[in-house]
Order: structure tokens, then sequence, then C-alpha cells
């Protein structure tokens, strides 16, 4: 499955993760990247509040979320929490900036992403990280 193009299953899945993890550390961006040395999509989350002390708070509120929605879609190896001023985040959020208040994810291909080669990407739109029950964000 990992090898093949990131699946509707995959984002919807993780967005909903993304959601219920918002509601425990706030969420700047979250997005999937396959990177080009890695054989798997990975989604990253990335908070102002995730840092060295942090970090495995985080990690175990994702997986206790990961467990509860068990998902084949999502395991905690396929979740990486960054911090909201990584390269990576910081990409993500100047491509989100591009298509303000738009409601639809964005999809990217081959490139350089922050500091990394990626094959591809898929980045929720911001609507995504406050949804919570039919709730969308203002």
């Amino acid at each position: 499955m990992d090898q093949g193009p990131l699946v509707i299953e995959q984002i919807e899945a993780g967005a909903r993760l993304v959601r219920d993890f918002h509601s425990y550390m706030a969420v700047e961006v979250a997005f999937w990247i396959k990177t080009a040395e890695g054989y798997r999509w990975t989604l990253c989350i990335a908070s102002d509040q995730i840092n060295e002390k942090t970090w495995d708070l985080g990690y175990g509120e994702a997986l206790r979320l990961i467990q509860e929605m068990n998902n084949p879609y999502l395991d905690l190896f396929r979740i990486r929490l960054v911090n909201s001023t990584s390269p990576l985040a910081r990409a993500a959020l100047e491509e989100r900036r591009k298509f303000p208040g738009s409601p639809v994810g964005i999809r990217l291909g081959e490139q350089w992403f922050g500091d990394t080669a990626i094959e591809g990407a898929y980045i929720y739109p911001e609507s995504t990280i406050a949804e919570k029950e039919g709730v969308s964000a203002p």
C-alpha cells in the first residue's frame, strides 16, 4: 500500500487523527509526505507546543488516539510530530498560504519541500484541523 499513491482512506483517517489531536495540542498545520528516500507516506503534525519536553507526551496522545480509531491506514510509525518552526512545517504553511481559505487539500509532486526532497505531499486545508463534529473553522 505505501509504495503507491496516497489514498483517500489515508487522507480521511489522518484528518480525523489531526482533529482529535488538535483537542489535545494546538495543530498549526498537518500534511502527508513521502520522502525521496522513504518508502511510505508519513503524516506530519506540526504544533508550536511540540518541543523536547512535550514530544513524548504528544506521541503518547497520538498512540492513544490511533488505538482508539483502530484504522488500518494509521499506525504510530506513520506519524511524525514536529514543531511549527521546522523546515517541513514552514514549507507546508507557505504552500497553504498560497490558497487562503481553500476548503480542499493541496497536492504536491516531486520537489524540495523545506529541507527535504519529496516524491509527494498532501497538505490539509486549515478548515480540516478545526472541524469537529460537523462544525468547521470560521
